[in-house]
């Protein structure tokens, strides 16, 4: 014996069925789901049948503008503090592995760099200074020494020296005179690491200057910045225990 139903709508919807024809039942009705509920119709609200806000004598008030969407500037790169800049340093090229592998094979150069380079590798490893200059040219390795100085000027002397010359922006009439050699050596010291990285020359001179003030010279052999821990160096002391001299 089949039991009967206790839902109330299951009763409505078979009176329903006898007194209207499908086609004209009720629109709910028509939608009611296999447990005798009915299903709730998602229709777009009516754009007409919405509340008019109303202000004084009963004109409707237009609403508020939208606000203007701010726009998101591109994040500026961020410069690092003076005293982590000899501290850092552009990656070495390898350049028998470039001269090797027509491609790229470290995952981080871009295909574009890795070709030009690979297309000089044999001139530069023989130590041809027309390659050298394409090269310097291209990577433009001193390129963020132009946050401290006004000029920057990098040759390749021979194929086994380069050389540096640059003139700092001009420090504050209050500078002392240690900041100002600081300022100097760092910089020194930061264009010798980059240069270094880039050529596979031996030495690097640089002449560092600042408008009315003291001028370093100083010769960075590769061995001792390949030796040296970077996180404790005195630029200052290292341009001296090397030999260079502050005019």
């Amino acid at each position: 014996m089949s039991e009967k139903s206790t839902n109330p709508l299951d009763m409505l919807y078979q009176i329903c069925s006898d007194l209207w024809p499908a086609d004209k039942r009720p629109s709910f009705l028509n939608a009611v789901n296999a447990t005798g509920n009915p299903k709730a119709e998602s229709k777009p609200a009516d754009p007409a049948s919405r509340p008019v806000q109303t202000g004084a004598f009963g004109l409707p008030v237009r609403p508020a503008p939208e606000p203007p969407q701010e726009e998101t500037k591109p994040e500026e790169p961020q410069i690092p503090p003076f005293e982590e800049y000899w501290r850092r340093a552009d990656e070495r090229v390898d350049w028998t592995e470039v001269l090797t592998h027509a491609e790229p094979n470290d995952g981080e150069t871009a295909p574009e760099v890795w070709h030009f380079l690979h297309e000089r590798a044999k001139k530069v490893l023989s130590g041809d200074t027309s390659a050298y200059a394409e090269v310097l040219r291209f990577a433009d390795p001193l390129a963020d020494l132009r946050r401290y100085a006004e000029s920057v000027t990098v040759r390749a002397a021979g194929s086994d020296r380069a050389e540096v010359g640059f003139t700092a922006i001009a420090l504050g009439d209050d500078t002392d005179r240690v900041e100002e050699h600081r300022l100097l050596a760092g910089l020194a010291l930061r264009c010798a690491r980059d240069v270094l990285s880039l050529l596979p020359v031996n030495e690097v001179a640089v002449r560092g200057e600042l408008p009315g003030g003291p001028t370093l010279d100083v010769v960075y052999p590769r061995d001792p910045l390949r030796k040296a821990r970077f996180g404790f160096i005195d630029p200052v002391v290292f341009a001296e225990q090397l030999g260079g001299t502050f005019r």
